[in-house]
Protein backbone atom coordinates (compact mmCIF):
# COMPACT_ATOMS: atom_id res chain seq x y z
CA UNK A 1 0.00 0.00 0.00
CA UNK A 2 1.12 3.25 -1.06
CA UNK A 3 2.16 6.52 1.77
CA UNK A 4 -0.92 7.95 2.27
CA UNK A 5 -3.08 5.84 0.06
CA UNK A 6 -6.48 7.38 0.50
CA UNK A 7 -7.79 3.60 1.33
CA UNK A 8 -5.60 3.45 4.12
CA UNK A 9 -8.06 2.52 7.48
CA UNK A 10 -5.73 5.03 9.50
CA UNK A 11 -5.92 7.77 6.99
CA UNK A 12 -9.58 7.51 6.29
CA UNK A 13 -10.16 7.08 9.99
CA UNK A 14 -8.55 10.07 10.81
CA UNK A 15 -10.70 12.09 8.05
CA UNK A 16 -13.73 11.35 9.68
CA UNK A 17 -12.65 12.69 12.93
CA UNK A 18 -11.82 15.90 10.70
CA UNK A 19 -15.35 16.09 9.62
CA UNK A 20 -17.24 14.98 12.30
CA UNK A 21 -15.21 17.29 14.59
CA UNK A 22 -15.80 20.61 12.15
CA UNK A 23 -19.58 19.63 11.69
CA UNK A 24 -19.62 19.33 15.62
CA UNK A 25 -18.06 22.63 15.90
CA UNK A 26 -20.10 24.48 13.32
CA UNK A 27 -23.42 23.42 14.70
CA UNK A 28 -22.18 24.38 18.10
CA UNK A 29 -21.87 27.67 16.96
CA UNK A 30 -24.32 28.04 14.82
CA UNK A 31 -26.56 27.32 17.49
CA UNK A 32 -25.11 30.39 19.64
CA UNK A 33 -25.95 32.68 17.03
CA UNK A 34 -29.61 30.94 17.48
CA UNK A 35 -29.45 29.61 14.11
CA UNK A 36 -32.36 25.96 14.95
CA UNK A 37 -30.92 22.77 15.37
CA UNK A 38 -32.28 21.15 11.82
CA UNK A 39 -30.77 24.79 9.95
CA UNK A 40 -26.84 23.87 11.52
CA UNK A 41 -27.06 20.33 11.11
CA UNK A 42 -27.62 21.00 7.31
CA UNK A 43 -25.28 23.49 6.89
CA UNK A 44 -22.51 21.28 8.94
CA UNK A 45 -22.96 18.54 6.55
CA UNK A 46 -22.95 20.84 3.46
CA UNK A 47 -19.59 22.63 4.52
CA UNK A 48 -17.88 19.40 5.16
CA UNK A 49 -18.82 18.18 1.14
CA UNK A 50 -17.86 21.31 -0.18
CA UNK A 51 -14.64 20.62 2.24
CA UNK A 52 -14.31 16.96 1.16
CA UNK A 53 -15.11 18.04 -2.84
CA UNK A 54 -12.88 21.67 -2.75
CA UNK A 55 -9.95 19.98 -0.86
CA UNK A 56 -10.41 16.33 -1.75
CA UNK A 57 -7.08 14.46 -2.07
CA UNK A 58 -5.05 17.27 -0.78
CA UNK A 59 -2.26 16.90 2.25
CA UNK A 60 -2.70 19.95 4.48
CA UNK A 61 -1.42 20.89 7.43
CA UNK A 62 -3.19 23.24 9.66
CA UNK A 63 -0.70 25.91 11.74
CA UNK A 64 -1.35 26.14 15.72
CA UNK A 65 -1.27 30.01 15.16
CA UNK A 66 -2.81 31.54 18.02
CA UNK A 67 -2.96 34.84 16.63
CA UNK A 68 -4.80 33.71 13.15
CA UNK A 69 -7.42 32.14 16.03
CA UNK A 70 -9.28 35.42 16.28
CA UNK A 71 -11.07 36.41 13.24
CA UNK A 72 -10.84 40.43 11.97
CA UNK A 73 -14.98 40.34 12.40
CA UNK A 74 -14.21 39.21 15.86
CA UNK A 75 -11.81 41.44 16.93
CA UNK A 76 -13.94 44.28 15.34
CA UNK A 77 -17.16 42.97 17.47
CA UNK A 78 -14.98 42.49 20.84
CA UNK A 79 -13.52 46.18 20.63
CA UNK A 80 -17.28 47.99 19.89
CA UNK A 81 -18.21 46.27 23.44
CA UNK A 82 -17.47 48.67 25.89
CA UNK A 83 -19.62 46.83 28.99
CA UNK A 84 -22.57 48.69 28.55
CA UNK A 85 -23.30 48.49 25.05
CA UNK A 86 -24.58 44.74 24.55
CA UNK A 87 -27.88 45.70 23.04
CA UNK A 88 -26.62 47.89 21.07
CA UNK A 89 -23.50 45.68 19.77
CA UNK A 90 -25.69 42.76 19.39
CA UNK A 91 -28.22 44.57 16.94
CA UNK A 92 -25.19 46.33 14.86
CA UNK A 93 -23.92 43.30 14.30
CA UNK A 94 -27.26 40.76 13.86
CA UNK A 95 -26.38 38.45 17.05
CA UNK A 96 -27.52 37.49 19.68
CA UNK A 97 -27.04 39.14 22.98
CA UNK A 98 -26.31 35.66 24.03
CA UNK A 99 -23.98 34.84 21.41
CA UNK A 100 -22.43 37.85 21.67
CA UNK A 101 -21.93 37.19 25.44
CA UNK A 102 -20.57 34.01 24.33
CA UNK A 103 -18.05 35.79 21.76
CA UNK A 104 -16.53 38.22 24.55
CA UNK A 105 -15.98 35.50 27.01
CA UNK A 106 -13.56 33.49 23.87
CA UNK A 107 -12.17 36.49 23.07
CA UNK A 108 -11.22 37.33 26.35
CA UNK A 109 -9.51 33.51 26.98
CA UNK A 110 -7.81 33.57 23.84
CA UNK A 111 -6.37 37.10 24.21
CA UNK A 112 -5.52 35.73 27.67
CA UNK A 113 -3.69 32.28 27.03
CA UNK A 114 -1.81 34.01 24.16
CA UNK A 115 -0.62 36.47 26.37
CA UNK A 116 -0.11 34.11 28.96
CA UNK A 117 2.65 32.32 26.29
CA UNK A 118 3.75 35.52 25.08
CA UNK A 119 2.20 35.54 21.63
CA UNK A 120 0.77 38.90 21.22
CA UNK A 121 4.09 40.32 22.31
CA UNK A 122 5.83 42.44 19.44
CA UNK A 123 8.41 41.01 17.99
CA UNK A 124 11.90 42.94 18.67
CA UNK A 125 12.82 44.85 15.51
CA UNK A 126 15.86 43.66 13.79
Amino acid sequence: MALNDPNDGRMAQRRHELYADMMDLVQRRLGEYCVGTNEAALISCDLADLLADQWGGQNLTFPKEYRRKLSHLEMEIFDAFTGDNLSEVAQKYKLGERGLRKLITRVTRRIRDGAQHGLFDKPDPA
